[in-house]
């Protein structure tokens, strides 16, 4: 039976949450989060996920980065976000002492990172990312943690992917990251997926996490995990190379 568009979102939370589970043993360093996943740890990025689910809810999925950034500093306030990045520390503890949501967080070539992406699955139910209006949407969430245009396009590119499966117009096949590269603008992210675009089908993922990296530079994880994505049709999720590299290379 296909899913419902209601069953596809509760998977695409459930589905990140559940990669993050997998993910964060592999970072290096044990995090004390407040949030578990059938007793597997999530990090930040989940719980900063569930926090833009609250705020879109709020709304009633009019995006407003002033109540999201304000659902941040709560849970922030609160304790309920723990293990962030130098980046969402950075901007969250501003936003707890009063800080405006399009001035804080950290500038400049640090702030590429790939936390932006890695909360902003929930936006694709609520944008239509093709559209321009819609884009500066993202833009705005995503400065409120990382004021970098790579930030921005990693943010874009994983909400174009999502509204694609979403909404049927990706179906599963392996045309996602030629779908995403000709939908952002000119970047370092979309160079590297034009790069990723080019490799041959027989190609590991192992091998292809070892060509391209995965640091916190948000140019190597957000290309990979598309990449990724649309090798789950022909690996399988339960296939350790595509899920269990992809997770010590996580960061």
């Amino acid at each position: 039976m296909t899913p419902s568009k209601s069953d596809r979102i509760v998977g695409c939370i459930l589905g990140g949450a559940a990669g993050d589970a997998f993910g964060v043993p592999f970072e290096g360093e044990s995090f004390p989060v407040n949030v578990e996943l059938n007793g597997q740890r999530v990090s930040d990025d989940t719980q900063l996920t569930l926090a833009t689910c609250e705020a879109l809810i709020e709304t009633n999925c009019i995006v407003t980065p002033a109540v999201i950034a304000s659902r941040f500093a709560s849970w922030h306030k609160n304790r309920r976000i723990d293990g962030m990045g130098a980046s969402t520390y950075k901007a969250l503890s501003e936003l707890v002492a009063g800080g405006h949501w399009a001035l804080g967080g950290r500038k400049g070539e640090f702030a590429a990172g790939n936390g932006a992406a890695m909360r902003i699955a929930p936006l694709a139910f609520c944008l239509n990312p093709n559209e321009a209006g819609a884009r500066q949407q993202i833009r705005d969430v995503s400065r409120i943690t990382h004021h970098h245009e790579e930030a921005y396009v990693g943010a874009l590119a994983m909400t174009i992917a999502i509204r694609a499966a979403w909404d049927g117009t990706w179906d599963g096949g392996s045309d996602l990251v030629r779908r995403v590269t000709e939908c952002i603008p000119d970047s370092k992210v979309r160079d590297r997926l034009f790069d990723m675009g080019q490799l041959k089908t027989n190609i590991t993922m192992s091998d292809v996490a070892r060509r391209f990296g995965c640091s916190g530079y948000v140019v190597e994880p957000v290309p990979l995990a598309l990449y990724a994505a649309q090798q789950i049709s022909t690996l399988g999720f339960e296939n350790s190379d595509a899920r269990v590299d992809l997770c010590r290379r996580r960061h």
